[in-house]
């Protein structure tokens, strides 16, 4: 080979190992299924409630190595605690194209986030593809995670959020409602 060649199959490899690296194996999409197939039988109730799930589903609840390759959900603090626009654009794209069903009064307590059935068929495609070491675990955690999350509503999971990770509470309008709590919730990891 000549100088200033490149050897094909040596530039085919470097692109694979980097498309490794770029392209995450798992979306936001996945968090949204997986969260909602946890309890699939139950909607989730509030905006409020349905964000900090995700949020807590990718901070505490996914192991390391599934994060690793998983697109980040980009939260922020914002009115209510952690919020992710990326997050609000993946749930409207999922219910335009069927896969998430929207009901009740939007932006209230009364607003339900649940799975269509062919959410329900995705969402098992999609747990399908966790390494098959950790998916039952995974799974089970979630769904008991997801069961306590729910009764701890709005409220509860604000004043859990806010105490845990008080970096997204600057910009709350609610900030001064939500009172401190000791809260002994391990983090599975």
């Amino acid at each position: 080979m000549m100088q200033g060649e490149v050897n094909l199959n040596t530039l085919s490899n470097f692109i694979e190992e980097e498309e490794k690296i770029l392209i995450p194996k798992y979306s936001i999409s996945d968090l949204v299924l997986w969260l909602l197939d946890a309890q699939s039988d139950v909607p989730i109730f509030g905006r409020i409630s349905f964000f900090k799930q995700i949020f807590l589903l990718y901070t505490e609840v996914l192991p390391d190595s599934i994060k690793k390759e998983t697109l980040n959900p980009q939260f922020i603090g914002y009115y209510y605690g952690p919020y992710s626009f990326v997050v609000a654009d993946v749930i409207e794209d999922m219910v335009v194209s069927g896969l998430v069903k929207i009901s009740g009064r939007k932006n209230s307590k009364t607003e339900q986030f649940s799975l269509t059935d062919n959410g329900k068929e995705e969402a098992e495609k999609r747990i399908g593809l966790l390494p098959q070491e950790m998916m039952k675990s995974f799974i089970s955690v979630l769904k008991e995670r997801r069961i306590t999350w729910d009764q701890l509503r709005n409220y509860g999971l604000l004043q859990y959020v806010y105490n845990v990770y008080p970096q997204y509470r600057e910009k709350s309008r609610i900030n001064r409602k939500i009172t401190s709590s000791v809260w002994d919730v391990g983090r599975v990891g």
